[in-house]
């Protein structure tokens, strides 16, 4: 199995740039608005496809900030099993900020 690594603020900042496309997409066009009536369906139905894209990269953030938190939990875990079993070590102290 790959050891896989998840940064927290690498996910954090995905997370920003999905919501801001989000709210980009979301942000209704005028254009619609000034359709002739025959264009004014299709157009409709090209906004709520894009609407429903909006909303999924929304979620799509809400996703990759709880994934965020697990991998900081998990990341904390993990020092703390090796802080463990490393017991008594300048080295170890050093990583941990217990230097003194």
């Amino acid at each position: 199995m790959a050891d896989v690594h998840l940064d927290p603020e690498r996910l954090r900042a995905h997370a920003r740039r999905a919501e801001t496309l989000a709210d980009g997409l979301a942000r209704r066009r005028r254009d619609v608005d000034r359709a002739r009536p025959g264009d004014r369906a299709e157009l409709d139905r090209i906004a709520g496809g894009v609407t429903t894209v909006a909303h999924r990269l929304t979620a799509l953030a809400a996703e990759l900030r709880a994934t965020a938190w697990a991998a900081e939990e998990a990341d904390r875990a993990h020092r703390d099993v090796v802080v463990r079993l490393a017991g008594d070590s300048p080295i170890v102290d050093a990583l941990t900020g217990r230097a003194t």
